[in-house]
């Protein structure tokens, strides 16, 4: 157990409780409180990946806590957004922009939590899963918080490889799609299967 995850206070709070629940998990775990680094609370979860320029670093806080510091004023009753966020440590080229949205469009139907993402203006990608609760403090069982974040970082670190690939241009996407579905990923079908759409058409009669 890390010495500083309790707070000066030593009043725990739900991100408090997030980051003693990763750290007795395994994780590493950096916890942050707000002040003079960082306007809000924050705990941070390094991604180590075989490849050191692989690695990452997921970051959980609350949406709500951001807006708060933007002067941003909350209802009563407003649901609480947990941010569980990834910026990639690479970016893609202006040329393969459209490749990369292609790739991680077809890498998110079989995400089960989240979904990557690209800013076509600072070519950034990155991962992204908002978790909504009536509390702050509701719903944080640990089976949950442990699962949901092995799962993110089971799929970050199984597709961040190919994701740069595509970025820097050395593969297109369909060319690694293909390739990926060789060695056994199926992807879910879009749309409605022919049977399920051939009864679901409305019948004509002569």
């Amino acid at each position: 157990m890390q010495d500083d995850i309790r707070t000066e206070t030593d009043e725990q709070t739900p991100l408090n409780f997030i980051a003693e629940v990763l750290d007795e998990g395994d994780f590493p775990v950096v916890y942050q409180e707000a002040g003079e680094q960082s306007p809000v609370e924050q705990v941070f979860v390094p991604f180590e990946h075989e490849k050191e320029a692989l690695s990452s670093t997921l970051q959980i806080l609350f949406i709500n806590d951001l807006t708060k510091t933007l002067g941003v004023e909350e209802e009563e009753d407003e649901v609480q957004l947990l941010q569980f966020f990834i910026l990639f440590p690479f970016q893609c080229k202006e040329e393969t922009v459209r490749d990369v949205a292609l790739f991680i469009l077809a890498l998110n139907r079989i995400l089960p939590v989240g979904s990557f993402g690209l800013s076509q203006k600072e070519c950034t990608i990155y991962y992204q899963y908002i978790l909504a609760l009536e509390d702050q403090g509701d719903a944080l069982a640990p089976d949950l918080i442990l699962e949901v974040v092995s799962m993110i970082n089971m799929f970050v670190l199984e597709f961040i490889e190919n994701i740069s690939i595509v970025a820097k241009g050395e593969k297109t996407a369909e060319v690694l799609l293909k390739e990926m579905e060789e060695k056994g990923m199926t992807l879910p079908p879009l749309g409605f299967p022919k049977e399920a759409e051939e009864q679901a058409s409305p019948q004509t009669q002569d």
